[in-house]
């Protein structure tokens, strides 16, 4: 249990995603505004020094856009990295693109080596890849544990659009009662600008919708300028906006 840290901008809790150390060799941080009460408090001038202190290598801040918030994290040493929103659609309002083309197909546990293939290939637009203080190389590892891990949950549901019978792209969603939440998706790099993407959410939102689902959403970087297009068109709404500033240590 981390302690969170407390000063002119709110209460900040910590936290690290265990498989993250794994990856980059030492720990990980996530840090949100929050209005925890319970966990001991350090002052927010504390987060360097408890950071280094306790072998972390990086910690990364998700919230809101506030000006104050940013500039008293860039006094700390914190850099922005990127915007990212978090839409969602309901199935009634839901407005796809036809495009009459490749079959998309639920995919199978056999399907996961050429998905992480693809996931190796991909610029995904993830907070680390964004952040070219980091190797492609570590980042793109950790995509594909991302991928993996996914494909260990209960509730986890993937689809796929295949090329000439090879995998061009899939997208994976976790499946919570009615919602179905939108975590992971990649096209092929020799299959972008082919319109597959567009008939792979396309007809995959339709899946689900049509199987009982009622609201799905999704979660992009501001930066992927072709995912911020699709979702538009599909008539997803905002419901939250949000920047990232990472420390590293």
């Amino acid at each position: 249990m981390y302690p969170s840290f407390k000063g002119d901008i709110g209460t900040l809790s910590l936290t690290s995603p265990e498989y993250e150390t794994n990856i980059f060799g030492g720990l990980m941080g996530e840090l949100r505004q929050s209005n925890d009460t319970d966990s001991s408090h350090l002052p927010i001038d504390d987060i360097y020094s408890f950071l280094k202190k306790e072998g972390f290598l990086a910690c990364t801040f998700r919230g809101n856009e506030d000006v104050g918030v940013v500039r008293r994290l860039n006094e700390l040493g914190f850099k922005f990295v990127g915007t990212f929103s978090e839409m969602s659609c309901c199935a009634e309002d839901f407005r796809g693109i036809k495009i009459c083309n490749n079959s998309v197909s639920i995919a199978l546990e056999s399907d996961y080596e050429d998905m992480a293939n693809i996931c190796h290939k991909v610029f995904d637009y993830s907070t680390y890849q964004i952040d070219n203080r980091f190797p492609n190389r570590v980042t793109s590892y950790r995509n594909v544990l991302r991928l993996k891990s996914y494909f260990g949950n209960p509730d986890h549901r993937s689809y796929v659009i295949k090329h000439f019978g090879e995998i061009a792209g899939y997208i994976q969603f976790v499946i919570d009662g009615q919602t179905a939440h939108t975590v992971n998706a990649a096209i092929d790099p020799s299959c972008q600008g082919m319109f597959f993407g567009v008939k792979l959410f396309t007809d995959a939102f339709k899946h689900l919708f049509s199987s009982g689902i009622k609201r799905a959403t999704t979660g992009y970087c501001n930066q992927n300028r072709a995912i911020v297009k699709i979702y538009n068109a599909f008539n997803f709404k905002l419901d939250k906006h949000e920047i990232h500033l990472r420390l590293l240590i």
